[in-house]
């Protein structure tokens, strides 16, 4: 009897699935025009993201057994990673932007308000601080050459120095491993994010310098996370919220500094000049915050 009603259950889910994905083909496949195709691809983006974001449930200090905070570098030249860089030019895909892209648009539109300079979250950055490490105005040999000469330099003179989606090729992220002895669980919780790459001046100057062009406190940018998809490789019907994305940590990543004694120093400051020995010692962190759970339950 149990056995039947398990299958008489699996059965009705069965359907509803079958029905929901035929629904999704029908929307996006039976169309006339590359009109109706656009509009039903927003219908299928909105009913992907239709769960809504996802709670963080309430913890309370008492429940926090052990924590410890890490920061790691998501490098987006990794294969898995790539969902975060793409597209690097959303006129071809209009319903879907780059991480780095829809980080900036919400900075500037004010749906994002918490920017600060460092990791540490305590000098706030206007938009205009912001767009001022993201473009920035020039001239060339050819215009000083004109100046010299007397002459007016006009708009067409300047030169534009932006920071572009593709320049931005590596992300920083802050966040917090803890153990949760009320559920039993050890959980991780992320707070900051920053996007790396040449800020404007670089970019005018032709430097490689990598800096952390602003840094956003997480929770403030979930919503707007939430109501971008990122391309999911395993299956591109099903698409996945950058929201969800990081919260399922579905990126590949590695620790540079972790919460210590030494005022938050980096790995490569007490592992200088061999980058092996660094990735190793970001590995050890990682199983150490393995190893935490399965101790808790030796005895």
């Amino acid at each position: 009897m149990i056995i039947a009603m398990k299958k008489c259950v699996f059965s009705l889910l069965w359907i509803m699935m079958s029905a929901a994905l035929y629904g999704q083909n029908v929307s996006v496949l039976n169309v006339n025009s590359p009109e109706e195709y656009s509009d039903s691809l927003l219908a299928l983006k909105k009913d992907t993201s239709s769960a809504g974001i996802l709670q963080y449930p309430y913890v309370s200090p008492a429940d926090i057994a052990w924590s410890v905070v890490v920061y790691e570098v998501i490098d987006v030249d990794q294969k898995v990673n790539l969902p975060l860089y793409f597209p690097v030019d959303d006129k071809i895909y209009p319903l879907r932007k780059s991480l780095f892209q829809v980080l900036k648009d919400a900075v500037q539109a004010g749906q994002i308000t918490k920017v600060y300079e460092d990791e540490y979250f305590k000098n706030k950055l206007s938009w205009a601080e912001v767009s001022s490490r993201l473009e920035m105005k020039g001239v060339d040999q050819y215009a000083l050459d004109k100046m010299a000469e007397g002459e007016t330099l006009t708009s067409a003179d300047t030169i534009t120095y932006a920071v572009t989606p593709d320049m931005v090729t590596q992300y920083r992220i802050k966040g917090m491993w803890y153990f949760d002895k009320r559920h039993s669980e050890l959980r991780y919780r992320l707070l900051g994010i920053a996007p790396y790459g040449r800020d404007a001046s670089g970019v005018k100057a032709g430097d490689d310098d990598m800096v952390a062009l602003f840094w956003v406190w997480y929770p403030d940018a979930r919503a707007v996370l939430d109501s971008y998809m990122a391309f999911n490789p395993d299956n591109a019907a099903r698409s996945i919220s950058y929201d969800d994305l990081f919260n399922a940590r579905r990126f590949a990543s590695t620790i540079y500094k972790e919460e210590n004694m030494y005022a938050d120093r980096a790995i490569e400051d007490y592992m200088k000049s061999n980058a092996l020995f660094q990735l190793r010692e970001g590995e050890r962190i990682k199983e150490m915050i393995r190893a935490f759970e399965m101790d808790v339950w030796v005895y």
